[in-house]
């Protein structure tokens, strides 16, 4: 610990934790060999003013308040019933392997309040109850309508009361106050399929604006988060976020309603890698994973909350379109480049493969999973790659906080990532890759898959380590690189992250 207060009090220029996309870098790596050669020397505090400057990749390492498996959490679908539940018993036990994980999941309105005052809250207290008993931290989407509460029959979700919803929101507030201190005001209200008939910042607003006080004074603690913004409005498919911005422009004040903001920053068709900019066309733009959280950060300023923690309450792509392959290594950049970008919270969507129908038009609805279906007559609960890389992950760097961006120093390509990570003992991690396989293009250019990219990470060593151990995707190690004259170690990355652990 000691040797991490003394990186933090000597470093010059903070790495910012929002920092997010970055042009190819420029940066001369030999230059970072000869800095990495310089004499190591203990460090006590008696002689702190002493202490040389780790320069160039190594210096200005500043952790982040949290580990990286406080992160990791799942949108889950899983059973809310009173009666026992083998398959709710099995996802709840697996959270432990990702070092303790998040949960979240609809309390749904017309559920909880059937009719008014008609209070049906008995299988969400179990749910909490098993949550709680093994230190699962729950967050609920509190939303969906329902007939009695709307002022006009059948009027659709702008019709609805927000007094009503207020009460209902406050009433899951009060009940489970004892464990659960977020709170996720509706679900996607920018598209149709969640809003009826079209969405209405306007009345959304309204909503949330009755909701925020009800919820605060049943448990003064708690946070009230806009509900999860699906990563395109079906409204106004041309403005990325832009439904945030009309609600912020019907409700100047709005920014007083809500302590954090959560977003569904899915990629282009749920298909696109997390890092790639994609112009679309001529002009319409795609953006990865990193800008998309840019622009909600820029809105959020304008909006008077610069500082608002945000969320990734869904983020996933399926085993559809995608190899299962694919879908590991995407999970796994995006909970690295999340953390990289200073994102609260990470769920994946979701736990469970459902059925595996192919009735519907690209039915990719059913892949998203950790685990194959549990009705599978041959393979129920299958491991999927992804569960499997993100146990690793959270095995392997999970108990560390994200500390710099390294890539710019060592010369990385864009989408070519180093990130560092530190633990409580002072230990440091890289976790990096080549993200290239789907390139960003220009307008008008035509995209050409690179699945084969690697790119030549050329590491100089800190002063005292002699060498870093290196595993893959799924934690299992590989081969140490030799340490060369100039105290360098060369790592081939490639699509799939490598995990470096200086020694």
């Amino acid at each position: 610990m000691l040797r991490l207060a003394v990186l933090a009090l000597l470093g010059t220029v903070a790495v910012a934790c929002g920092s997010t996309s970055r042009s190819a870098a420029g940066g001369d790596a030999s230059d970072a060999q000869e800095v990495a050669t310089e004499e190591a020397i203990d460090v006590g505090p008696e002689i702190l003013a002493d202490a040389p400057l780790e320069t160039g990749p190594w210096a200005n390492w500043t952790p982040a308040a949290e580990p990286l498996r406080k992160m990791i959490g799942i949108a889950s679908h899983m059973d809310q019933g009173v009666e026992p539940n083998a398959d709710r018993d099995f996802e709840l036990a697996k959270y432990a392997e990702l070092g303790g994980g998040r949960l979240r999941q609809n309390m749904r309105w017309n559920r909880v309040e059937p009719n008014d005052d008609d209070w049906r809250l008995e299988g969400y207290a179990k749910q909490v109850e098993l949550a709680s008993a093994q230190g699962i931290p729950v967050l609920p989407q509190v939303g969906y309508d329902v007939g009695w509460a709307m002022t006009v029959e059948d009027g659709g979700d702008s019709t609805l009361d927000p007094q009503e919803y207020a009460e209902y929101t406050a009433r899951v507030a009060a009940e489970f106050c004892w464990w659960i201190k977020d709170y996720e005001c509706w679900n996607e209200q920018n598209i149709s399929r969640f809003w009826e008939p079209r969405p209405d910042p306007y009345h959304y607003g309204l909503m949330l604006k009755a909701a925020y006080p009800a919820i605060k004074a049943a448990c003064p603690d708690a946070r009230v988060s806009i509900g999860g913004l699906a990563s395109w409005d079906d409204v106004d498919l041309g403005e990325r976020w832009g439904y945030l911005k009309k609600l912020y422009e019907a409700h100047p004040d709005i920014a007083s309603y809500f302590d954090v903001l959560a977003l569904h920053p899915y990629t282009w068709f749920q298909f696109a890698p997390p890092e790639q900019d994609q112009t679309v066309g001529v002009s319409f733009q795609a953006e990865s994973q990193s800008r998309m959280t840019e622009i909600a950060r820029e809105i959020l300023a304008l909006m008077g909350k610069p500082g608002a923690p945000i969320f990734y309450t869904e983020v996933g792509w399926p085993s559809y379109d995608l190899s299962e392959d694919d879908v590991a290594r995407f999970a796994v950049r995006s909970v690295l480049l999340a953390a990289r970008d200073g994102v609260e919270a990470w769920y994946w969507y979701t736990f469970f493969d459902d059925d595996p129908s192919s009735e519907a038009f690209r039915p990719h609805e059913n892949h998203f999973g950790l685990f194959g279906w549990p009705g599978d007559p041959v393979a129920p609960r299958r491991e999927k790659p992804a569960w499997r890389a993100l146990k690793a992950l959270a095995a392997t760097i999970g108990a560390a906080r994200y500390a710099r961006d390294l890539s710019a120093d060592l010369g990385a390509p864009n989408d070519v990532y180093v990130l560092g990570f530190v633990d409580d003992e002072g230990r440091r991690f890289l976790a990096a890759w080549d993200g290239r396989e789907v390139p960003d293009n220009a307008p008008g250019e035509v995209i050409v898959a690179s699945p084969d990219t690697t790119w030549e990470l050329v590491l100089p060593l800190p002063p005292g380590a002699t060498g870093v151990r290196v595993s893959d995707l799924v934690g299992a190690e590989l081969p140490a690189p030799t340490v060369s004259a100039k105290r360098t170690v060369t790592v081939t990355l490639d699509r799939s992250v490598r995990y470096l652990v200086v020694l």
